[in-house]
Parts: structure tokens; C-alpha cells; sequence
């Protein structure tokens, strides 16, 4: 699956090939029709979103079905 992740802050995250992650067993799977950066991911790259590490996949907000 495509992914984006900060590697530095003050950078724009970066494309990355990843491997499908599965669900455990009481986890679900959801197939993303669409999703999006928001101002949580701006913040995120300027350093100002606290407890976020380095390597953190971008666009918390996406929507698709189970």
C-alpha cells in the first residue's frame, strides 16, 4: 500500500511502498476510497503536534468501508 510518512521535521513527508498490515482479531479491516492531509499532518511537519515520531504515517482523516 502507498504511504506517507515524516522522516524530518520541516520536510514534506515522503512516498513509501508498505506492506498491507492485517487486523488482529479484534480489529477490522477498512479499504480507503479517499483520504487527506489535514492540520494535524501541517503541524506534524513543523514539529508542533507533541508525542509524534519520526517515521509516522500522514492523513489521519480518510473515509471507505469495511
Amino acid at each position: 500500500m502507498k504511504s506517507y510518512i515524516i522522516q524530518e521535521i520541516g520536510q514534506l513527508p515522503v512516498q513509501i511502498e508498505k506492506e498491507m498490515p492485517l487486523p488482529a482479531a479484534d480489529e477490522a479491516m477498512v479499504h480507503l476510497k479517499a483520504s487527506a492531509l489535514n492540520h494535524r499532518d501541517v503541524w506534524i511537519t513543523k514539529g508542533l503536534y507533541p508525542g509524534i515520531r519520526l517515521g509516522a504515517t500522514m492523513g489521519a482523516d480518510g473515509c471507505g468501508n469495511r
